[in-house]
């Protein structure tokens, strides 16, 4: 990964030759599970393509991952009656609510993972705390919720929604409101 003073467009550019690959499997490998209930098996317990748990979640315990898992799968038939990304993100976010510990990261991260497998992709910017700080060092509206695409500098653009969130995050700590 590139460090130092570049322009946004460097680091956009980086995002997509050493993350983009990974994302986009990591997607596929929710995707390719045999049933809906697998892939919500996973991604409710945050398990990646490796078989380990996504080091974002790290924090998370068994037990609360496991609780999440349960009300998830026995929530099979309304998740996949869901028609949109911002609908699922919803319901996930609805259905773990209760459980503590568990915050806008998890319930993006989930949506995203169940949205692999039901054709369902975010269509605007998911801010949480990893994002907002990244949003708001590129002088971006960080206290949404989400990021509508037509406010997001061009260089942006280059990535689809899902990848300028997992950009906010990563690159956070390198971007600036005033970069090139």
């Amino acid at each position: 990964m590139i460090r130092g003073q570049l322009g946004l467009r460097a680091f956009v550019q980086d995002y997509i030759n050493e993350c983009r690959a990974l994302a986009r499997a990591q997607l596929g490998y929710y995707a390719r599970q045999p049933t809906l209930q697998a892939t919500i098996e996973f991604a409710a317990r945050c398990i990646d393509s490796g078989g380990s748990r996504f080091s974002h979640q790290h924090r998370r315990s068994q037990s609360t991952l496991d609780a999440a898992r349960d009300v998830l799968t026995a929530a099979l038939h309304q998740l996949c009656q869901c028609s949109s990304f911002a609908q699922l993100h919803e319901t996930v976010d609805r259905l773990v609510a209760h459980i503590p510990d568990l915050g806008e990261l998890y319930s993006y991260d989930t949506a995203l993972h169940i949205g692999a497998k039901l054709g369902l992709t975010p269509d605007v910017v998911y801010l949480h705390c990893g994002t907002r700080v990244g949003a708001r060092n590129l002088g971006l509206p960080h206290r949404r919720r989400t990021l509508d695409l037509d406010c997001l500098r061009a260089e942006l653009l280059a990535l689809a929604p899902y990848e300028i969130e997992d950009f906010l995050c990563i690159y956070k700590s390198f971007l600036s409101e005033g970069m090139a």
